[in-house]
């Protein structure tokens, strides 16, 4: 409460039962500063935890990638390798016609 003379009632201090109006000011620009440097923090955590999940993302990306072009790769050969099988059995069917 305010009183005539720009102090505030202090009721958990009852020897010093007045404080002064700045001391309060001071208190509250305390505490203010205290909670935006929490949140600053908690942001700043928030951000790391972000950017290691981004990095995760990208890893698995990569990998992802990977594999996939190393399907892609054995597929090719498997492909290669059909038609070089299918071409020499074509080639020794035909041969054998002309042979018999």
């Amino acid at each position: 409460m305010n009183n005539y003379y720009g102090y505030i009632s202090n009721c958990s201090n009852p020897k010093n039962n007045l404080v002064p109006e700045e001391s309060v000011g001071l208190w509250t620009s305390k505490k203010n500063r205290q909670k935006i440097e929490k949140e600053a923090h908690l942001l700043q955590n928030r951000v790391n935890l972000l950017q290691q999940e981004e990095n995760r993302i990208e890893k698995k990306i990569f990998e992802t990638k990977k594999k996939m072009l190393e399907y892609i790769e054995r597929k090719r050969k498997d492909c290669q390798e059909f038609s070089e099988v299918f071409f020499h059995n074509f080639l020794i069917k035909f041969l054998f016609l002309f042979i018999a």
